[in-house]
């Protein structure tokens, strides 16, 4: 198994821009949660807008993609899925598009399905996940919740796992004081394994 002190210095050699110790102890957590969670484990990378998110998430994306290990980059609107997309240097889908099929019935009435995950081995990589609302806001298939339609479908993948990234001083789904996707132990209930997470707070 790879050593932490070389996971370490191998994704921080894929930028010039040093890694601040955040940044640095952070990916000691992201060490942990991918090489001692378990099939079942996910991981939470929160911090303002500023503090390095994307520098460094675009490092791990760069380091998995080198050790063959593929990546899924999904984000909840269009338009963050294309920043996204920008800073890491790959595809990157809405949420939506990529684990629902629209059906329709005999008279017409259309229905988002979840579709199966054909995916292996794969880290899927969720930006803004402070826009993720539970059930109560209805945004997954057929009135269901969507980070639980999400965590269903990333699981189903044969060694599937899920990273979340967020700024909760982004504004929150409607009537909700913070979005599930960032609530460690809420992610913890819905995920059914450990969790771990990460803070970035130097700018």
């Amino acid at each position: 198994m790879l050593e932490e002190n070389q996971f370490i210095n191998e994704i921080s050699a894929q930028t010039d821009i040093p890694l601040n110790k955040d940044q640095l102890d952070a990916l000691s957590g992201i060490y942990q949660f991918l090489f001692t969670g378990g099939a079942r484990s996910a991981f939470i990378l929160k911090g303002y807008a500023g503090t390095g998110k994307t520098t460094l998430m675009g490092c791990l994306i760069r380091w998995l993609h080198s050790v063959n290990r593929k990546t899924v980059l999904l984000a909840p609107t269009g338009r963050s899925a294309k920043v996204l997309s920008a800073h890491s240097g790959y595809g990157a889908s809405t949420i939506h598009r990529r684990i629902y099929a629209v059906k329709s019935d005999d008279f017409g009435k259309f229905s988002m399905q979840l579709i199966a995950n054909k995916s292996e081995r794969t880290i899927f990589i969720v930006d803004e996940a402070s826009m993720i609302g539970d059930a109560s806001q209805q945004e997954g298939a057929n009135g269901r919740s969507l980070i639980s339609d999400l965590v269903e479908y990333v699981y189903s993948g044969e060694r599937c796992r899920l990273i979340l990234i967020g700024d909760e001083a982004q504004l929150p789904p409607v009537g909700m004081e913070l979005s599930p996707a960032l609530d460690k132990k809420a992610m913890a209930g819905i995920v059914g394994g450990p969790v771990f997470q990460n803070t970035l707070r130097s700018v």
